[in-house]
C-alpha cells in the first residue's frame, strides 16, 4: 500500500505544482497591467485630464476582458482532480457495450474485435490491481528517475479506459475523418504504458501500423504479453518499442498520442520540437495538455478542450492539433 500511496502522491503533488505556477504567473502578469494602468491614473488626476481618465477607462475594460481571456486560454481557473484515483476509473455514466463504443469511433466495427478488445482490458485491468506489479513498477519508477535525472512524476502511471477513447472521436470530426484514411500511415503513442491506447487503436482503427514507445521495462513487458493475447487480426501490425520516444522515426505516421500530462517541461519541449521537425505535414496530435499550441507549426482543431474522464481525473481535457507547417 505504501508504494500505491507514493504513486498517488507524486501525481498529486505534480499537478498541484503545476497549478500553483499557473496561478502565480498569471498573477504576476495582471500586476505588471494593474501598476501600468495606476500610474497612468494618477497622472491623469493630477492634470485633471477628463478625457484622459474616459479612455483609461476603457484600457482598462479591455484589460479586464484580455486578463480574463488569458485565464480561459491557460486554464487557470481550471479545478484540479479532487482525488487522484487508485486504481478505480472515475466515470460520469456506466461503461457502454464495447460494441456500442466501437461505433462511435469507427462505424463499421465487429463482434470479433469487441469480443477481443473486452479480453485485452480484462487482462490489463486483472495485472494493474496486483500489488506485486505495481511495487515493480513504482521501483523502476524511482531507479529510472535517478537515472535519468528526471522527476519521478515524470513515469506517472494512469489508464483511458475505451469508452473514453471513443467519445474523444465521437466529439472531434477530424478524428473521426482520420479513423477511416490511415491505410497507409501509422499511429503511434509516446509513452504507451500498458499499452492501453495502441490496443484501442488497433481495434477500432484503419492503419498501416500501430506502435508504442515506453522507457520502463515493467510497463513495455505488460504490452508484450498482452500482445501475445490479443486475438486480432491487427495483431501483426503491432509493434511495442522500449526506446527514448525521442528516437523514434514519425517518417509515416498519420496519427499520433502524447501521454504528456506529468512529463518534465524540458522532456516535453524535447519532444515537442522533433514533432515540428519530422512529422509530416496533415498529421494530428492528440494531447493531454495544450502546449504544442505555443509552437507555429501545429494548430488546434477544438475551440474548447474536450472533457473527459480517466483514471485520475473525472474531466481530463484532451487537446487536438494538426500539423500544420
Amino acid at each position: 500500500m505504501g508504494a500505491l500511496t507514493s504513486e498517488r502522491s507524486s501525481v498529486k503533488v505534480r499537478l498541484i505544482k503545476g497549478k500553483a505556477k499557473a496561478c502565480a504567473e498569471a498573477l504576476e502578469r495582471w500586476g505588471e497591467t494593474r501598476a501600468r494602468r495606476e500610474a497612468e491614473i494618477e497622472r491623469a488626476v493630477e492634470s485633471l485630464d477628463e478625457k484622459g481618465m474616459v479612455v483609461l477607462e476603457k484600457k482598462i475594460m479591455d484589460d479586464l476582458l484580455e486578463f480574463e481571456r488569458y485565464l480561459e486560454d491557460e486554464e487557470v481557473l481550471e479545478a484540479l482532480p479532487r482525488a487522484i484515483a487508485d486504481i478505480t476509473e472515475l466515470t460520469s455514466e456506466p461503461e457502454r457495450a464495447t460494441i456500442e463504443t466501437m461505433h462511435r469511433a469507427l462505424g463499421d466495427a465487429d463482434e470479433a474485435s469487441a469480443r477481443a478488445l473486452d479480453g485485452l482490458c480484462s487482462e490489463l485491468s486483472a495485472i494493474e490491481v496486483d500489488p506485486a506489479w505495481r511495487g515493480r513498477l513504482m521501483a523502476e519508477v524511482q531507479r529510472s528517475a535517478a537515472e535519468n535525472g528526471w522527476s519521478a512524476g515524470n513515469f506517472a502511471y494512469g489508464s483511458t479506459s475505451f469508452s473514453t477513447w471513443s467519445e474523444l472521436f465521437a466529439r472531434c470530426d477530424a478524428l473521426r475523418a482520420r479513423a477511416r484514411t490511415l491505410d497507409d500511415e501509422d499511429f503511434v503513442v509516446f509513452g504507451s504504458s500498458a499499452g492501453w491506447l495502441v490496443f484501442y487503436a488497433a481495434a477500432t482503427l484503419r492503419a498501416r501500423a500501430y506502435r508504442g514507445f515506453e522507457i520502463l521495462q515493467t510497463l513495455h513487458d505488460t504490452a508484450l504479453r498482452a500482445l501475445t493475447n490479443f486475438e486480432h487480426h491487427t495483431s501483426s501490425k503491432i509493434d511495442f518499442v522500449r526506446a527514448d520516444m525521442l528516437s523514434a522515426s514519425l517518417q509515416s505516421v498519420g496519427l499520433i498520442v502524447l501521454t504528456s500530462l506529468c512529463w518534465d517541461e524540458a522532456v516535453y519541449e524535447a519532444c515537442a520540437r522533433k514533432l515540428a521537425r519530422e512529422l509530416p505535414l496533415g498529421a494530428l496530435v492528440i494531447d493531454y495538455r495544450d502546449a504544442l499550441g505555443r509552437h507555429d507549426a501545429f494548430t488546434r482543431l477544438t475551440d474548447d478542450p474536450i472533457r473527459l474522464p480517466v483514471s485520475w481525473n473525472p474531466r481530463q481535457a484532451f487537446y487536438v492539433f494538426a500539423k500544420t507547417t
